[in-house]
């Protein structure tokens, strides 16, 4: 009853820390997947990982690739970067703000990573300036919910929209198609 539709990236934080901890699950952040293949004859996985700099081998019997819904990272090139004195970083780099401490960053793009990049920046002393190329679309809640996500509402829940039939019209959606709707 107390947790809202849209849920701050703190609270959702705190809860996943959580409940890795009450369910014990064995969870590793700073990890980055280098390769993955499948014996056939084995039935079973060999991932080689790289946590905080250390190769790990592992041979699960299962995997579960999570790793978001729109690919790679994008990464623009700009006229004149060889040349620039400072740092230049993709968000997918980007580790904490107290480097850049008093410095003046420029952090190009307003979707969420850019938010938590300025964010993080900003609480640790940076002067940052976000820059986007369009317009941000500004939405009450009550409207989004009356276009689309109102599926994941209590009213939707109240019609018999489960959370796994919303989560499977969600689902349905062609993802391949919406970075070029970006």
């Amino acid at each position: 009853d107390n947790w809202p539709v849209f849920t701050p990236k703190d609270k959702m934080g705190d809860w996943l820390e959580m409940y890795t901890r009450v369910m014990e699950l064995n969870y590793w952040v700073a990890t980055r997947c280098l390769s993955a293949s499948y014996d056939e004859a084995e039935k079973e996985w060999t991932v080689v990982v790289d946590r905080v700099g250390r190769q790990i081998t592992l041979k699960p019997k299962h995997i579960v690739f999570a790793t978001g819904a729109y690919g790679p990272p994008r990464k623009i090139e700009l006229p004149g970067a060889d040349q620039f004195k400072g740092e230049l970083l993709h968000s997918s780099q980007y580790a904490s703000g107290e480097k850049f401490r008093g410095k003046k960053v420029a952090v190009i793009g307003a979707a969420s990573s850019g938010h938590d990049v300025c964010v993080d920046l900003w609480e640790s002393g940076a002067d940052v300036t976000m820059i986007q190329r369009s317009p941000t679309t500004v939405v009450k809640s009550d409207t989004l919910m009356q276009v689309g996500f109102e599926i994941f509402s209590e009213d939707a829940l109240a019609r018999g929209i489960t959370t796994e039939k919303a989560d499977m019209i969600v689902a349905s959606t062609p993802f391949a198609l919406v970075p070029k709707g970006q």
